[in-house]
């Protein structure tokens, strides 16, 4: 006898995806653009979702992190890109992780391979180490692997934790064919 479920994390019932990224220098100019120019259409034909940021919430005087926590809280599908370490973009890349959303990291082959120190050198932080990271070496490629990644977060298959009561004197199950939701 089926008594309680529960998943992973809820769906939200928002139709956005939010992309988070390093505003900021050369770099920022660069992710900025692939940003608007690839990724943010890519969501918005595929999935039908709309692409949100926070870049246009942007003032260097005053930080909105209520409205951008809300934003990322809000979403269904965070998109990451954390091809430099860049504490702002960790500090929301944390916000969701905490928040158990789907996620898409993103990271170019030149940030992922180079030894210099605000690169990765080939290794990421433990606590992230493990998790699907798309790694692109140009804008081309990115367009070709990012519509499978987005696809694979939204919809991939949850963990479900049951609590049940067997019916069954000997208290177990042969297949999960005999559970009963």
């Amino acid at each position: 006898k089926f008594v309680q479920w529960s998943t992973e994390a809820t769906m939200p019932t928002s139709n956005a995806v939010m992309g988070i990224f390093q505003f900021g220098g050369k770099i920022g100019l660069t992710t900025r653009r692939m940003f608007e120019t690839i990724v943010k259409p890519l969501v918005e034909t595929h999935t039908g979702l709309a692409y949100v940021d926070g870049a246009s919430y942007y003032e260097s005087s005053n930080v909105k992190m209520p409205l951008i926590a809300a934003m990322i809280a809000e979403a269904r599908l965070v998109i990451v890109d954390i091809s430099e370490k860049n504490p702002n973009v960790f500090m929301e890349l944390g916000i969701a992780y905490s928040l158990n959303k789907p996620l898409v990291l993103l990271c170019s082959q030149r940030s992922w391979e180079s030894k210099k120190e605000k690169y990765w050198g080939g290794t990421m932080p433990f606590d992230i180490n493990g998790r699907e990271l798309l790694i692109f070496k140009d804008e081309n490629e990115l367009k070709v692997k990012l519509g499978r990644f987005i696809s694979d977060s939204l919809y991939k298959t949850r963990q479900v934790a049951m609590s049940w009561i067997s019916a069954a004197k000997d208290n177990h199950c042969k297949s999960s064919s005999e559970i009963e939701i």
